[in-house]
């Protein structure tokens, strides 16, 4: 399925109920800030012929307090909502617009695949039951 048609799926179904999860290896230590490891090279030629020039195999994508907060809680176990939640309780007034930044942050991220929604075909299966439902009732 292209990334497209799944972007249109997705659309039907409520952001704040999805799960993210990250599809990415990820780092912190102490004194640094969280980073993102994107791999320098996919291609296995590439990497045989490049890898040696370059002194990591990954580049580091580092992030800032806030998103290294919302990168946390991407376990798959937190929804959106419940993500935006904890972001308020521990940024308070410095987050605001939480939701709509929270929205921003999570589409960049999974433009570039660093995560994914393993719930939403559980969410639109549950959707679609629902509206057989009520047609079934006549509403």
């Amino acid at each position: 399925m292209s990334r497209r048609s799944e972007k249109a799926e997705r659309a039907a179904v409520n952001l704040l109920l999805l799960k993210p999860r990250w599809n990415r290896e990820w780092s912190e230590s102490p004194g640094e800030k969280l980073a993102i490891l994107q791999p320098r090279f996919t291609n296995e030629l590439a990497k045989k012929l490049f890898g040696r020039l370059s002194r990591s195999p990954d580049i580091r994508i580092r992030l800032d307090d806030f998103g290294a907060f919302v990168w946390k809680l991407c376990d798959g176990e937190h929804t959106v909502e419940e993500i935006g939640n904890e972001l308020r309780a521990s940024f308070g007034d410095s987050v605001e617009p939480a939701m709509d930044r929270l929205e921003l942050f999570l589409q960049y991220l999974e433009r570039y695949e660093f995560i994914t929604y393993p719930n939403v075909t559980e969410l639109q299966q549950a959707g679609s039951r629902d509206n057989t439902t009520e047609e079934k009732r006549g509403l």
